[in-house]
């Protein structure tokens, strides 16, 4: 297993953005609810964890929810633990990862986007003051 934190939540009318960090990679979640609706119960899932999405436990559902189809592939590129010091490069310009959620027969699934600053905007701590 891995361990990761999180670095930013944007939570908007229908729609979250979820970015954390995990050994020196940053992973983007985009979370639209017009891609959650279908089969299943993913757009009523979607709404309740984001009306107390401040709540920590509901939080805490609410990354294993969001993170639960990437899971595999943030193992893969995360492997192993970091038996280093984190550089300031690494630090301020890690290896990001974007992926999309959406329904697909009930069950929440991801697409791997390629990551583009201008859509999607720089997160580290260096691109604060714009």
């Amino acid at each position: 297993m891995y361990s990761f934190s999180m670095q930013n939540i944007v939570t908007l009318e229908d729609s979250f953005s979820y970015t954390f960090m995990s050994r020196n990679k940053r992973f983007v979640i985009e979370i639209a609810a017009e891609r959650l609706e279908g089969e299943g119960s993913l757009i009523g899932e979607f709404y309740g964890l984001k009306g107390d999405i401040d709540d920590p436990d509901v939080l805490c559902n609410f990354e294993t929810w969001a993170i639960g189809p990437i899971h595999e592939r943030v193992k893969q590129l995360v492997p192993v633990p970091i038996s280093r010091l984190t550089t300031l490069l690494e630090y301020y310009d890690p290896e990001t990862y974007v992926f999309e959620l959406f329904n697909k027969g009930g069950r929440l699934k991801a697409n791997e986007l390629a990551f583009d600053p201008k859509i999607f905007r720089d997160a580290s701590p260096k691109s604060c003051y714009y």
